[in-house]
Formats: C-alpha cells, sequence, structure tokens
C-alpha cells in the first residue's frame, strides 16, 4: 500500500483513478487446483496473491503497465496470462472476455463458456513460476474444464 501512496503523490494513474473511470469489476473464479496450490503456501505469499487479485486484476486484467503488469503466454499456454505477485510466485489465469474475442475458447473448450458473464477471470494456478509453467504445460486442458468456486 505505501508504494501506491508513492505513486499518487507523483501523479501517476493508478487503482484510485481506474476505480472511478471504469463500470465494471471483473469477477474471479477458481479452477483447477488453484485452491489447493493457495492454501499450500506460505501466509505472506497467500496475502499477496490475495491482494494482486484484489487490487490489480479485479480492475483491468488485460494491461501490461503498471500497477498490474500482464503478461500473455505464448505457444502451448496461449491465451493463459500471468501476473508476478513477487520475485517468484506467479498467478495464471484466463480472462473470458478476451479468450471469446481472440477465439482461444476454441482452443480451452471451458465448460458452459457462453452462459458466463463477459467479466470474469478464471484463476487456474499459483506458485513458484518455476513448477507453475511446467504444471500449465501438461495439465491444462483439466485445470480449465474443472470448475470450483
Amino acid at each position: 500500500m505505501k508504494s501506491l501512496a508513492r505513486k499518487r503523490s507523483k501523479g501517476n494513474i493508478t487503482l484510485a483513478y481506474w476505480r472511478t473511470k471504469l463500470s465494471w469489476v471483473y469477477e474471479p473464479w477458481e479452477y483447477g487446483p488453484f485452491r489447493d496450490q493457495f492454501n499450500n503456501l506460505p501466509l505472506k505469499i497467500q496475502i499477496a496473491i490475495s491482494e494482486a487479485i484484489e487490487e490489480r486484476l479485479k480492475i483491468d486484467p488485460c494491461s501490461s503497465r503498471n500497477p498490474v503488469r500482464s503478461k500473455i503466454l505464448h505457444g502451448e499456454l496461449e491465451g493463459i496470462r500471468r501476473i508476478h505477485v513477487d520475485d517468484n510466485h506467479i498467478v495464471a489465469y484466463i480472462v473470458c472476455d478476451e479468450c471469446k474475442r481472440e477465439g482461444y475458447n476454441l482452443k480451452f473448450k471451458c465448460l458452459r463458456c457462453f452462459e458466463t458473464p463477459a467479466f470474469r477471470i478464471k484463476l487456474i494456478a499459483c506458485g513458484p513460476w518455476k513448477y507453475i509453467y511446467d504444471d500449465l504445460e501438461n495439465q491444462w486442458p483439466d485445470w480449465v474444464s474443472s470448475v470450483r468456486r
């Protein structure tokens, strides 16, 4: 929170500015092993992930600029996005309206894809980036199609 206060004093665009300009908030849903991975992380990292979801992802999950700094993955994982929570941990997710708009829904084949609201984030995985990328490459089809809330 201290870093956001410093950014506000410098006049940069911050979350407070974005919240006043946007009229929607993305709704995060948990898919696959997200909750189990989250529960196995240290409390400090759990807090950082929760804050990242609340303060960064719910507002503009597709932004590559500060404070979100989201990146879309390439190759086999194209269509899945990630954000860094700290130096070693990431959150992997899919943005439903982007998925439908870019045609990734044909690849992911999510259950009830067109029944879900557009402004939804599917949280797929979280944890140390060294392991999450390997797990995503091997198991993303199962994770995307399994619903947990």
